[in-house]
């Protein structure tokens, strides 16, 4: 298999598929860089390291510790030097579903490369959107619409248009965990997800019954 593969390239080095090897050697890479880091945020949340402040990990919320500490490295791209060099530098990050903010503010806390986008209309578990703002204000500051780097969508998640032509290098889904929209989750956003590129995609509670 593998003298049969380089004989096909080989066979297509020249013209079109030169490009498109290059193009699948770089997502490979990437692919794999996203991977380790993902595997350290993993392990990094499991011995309860990140930057969060103890204010933050006791926020009221759907969210545990391990899962804050999580959200927090995973966005977080320059706390370990080693992951100076990484191309997650300006990280688009998309949330569907915050409820109370604890994920949202987990997340966005510390790291201000990241260029965040939430969405929730408070329709379910008692509505908290003031609960929301409060959590944002204490802990993000000013860091909101007037400073454009986080955006916050009182809406329907699924209404056509309503991320324009933005995209996203995180994506991080916990609304509806009924079949439907988890189906939706994942077809209506797929057209934000970074363009012919590699994202990391993030459904909370996906075996949720």
């Amino acid at each position: 298999m593998r003298t049969l593969y380089v004989v096909v390239l080989g066979w297509l080095w020249q013209g079109w598929a030169q490009p498109m090897l290059f193009d699948v050697l770089a997502v490979n890479r990437k692919v794999q860089q996203y991977k380790r880091h993902i595997d350290r945020c993993v392990e990094d949340a499991e011995a309860g390291w990140s930057a969060l402040t103890m204010d933050i990990l006791a926020m009221d919320g759907l969210t545990s510790a391990m899962t804050r500490h999580f959200y927090n490295c995973l966005l977080s791209m320059k706390i370990k030097p080693q992951l100076a060099s990484s191309t997650l530098t300006n990280v688009r990050y998309l949330e569907v579903g915050t409820w109370k903010g604890s994920s949202l503010v987990s997340a966005r806390f510390g790291n201000s490369h990241v260029h965040g986008t939430a969405i929730d209309n408070w329709s379910e578990y008692g509505g908290p959107r003031d609960y929301f703002w409060g959590n944002v204000e204490r802990f993000l500051g000013d860091d909101v619409e007037g400073g454009a780097k986080v955006v916050f969508h009182d809406a329907n998640a699924f209404m056509e248009g309503l991320l324009g032509n933005a995209v996203y290098d995180i994506y991080m889904y916990d609304g509806g965990h009924e079949y439907e929209a988890h189906r939706k989750a994942i077809t209506r956003f797929e057209p934000y997800l970074a363009d012919s590129d590699v994202s990391i995609v993030v459904i909370d509670d996906w075996n949720f019954a």
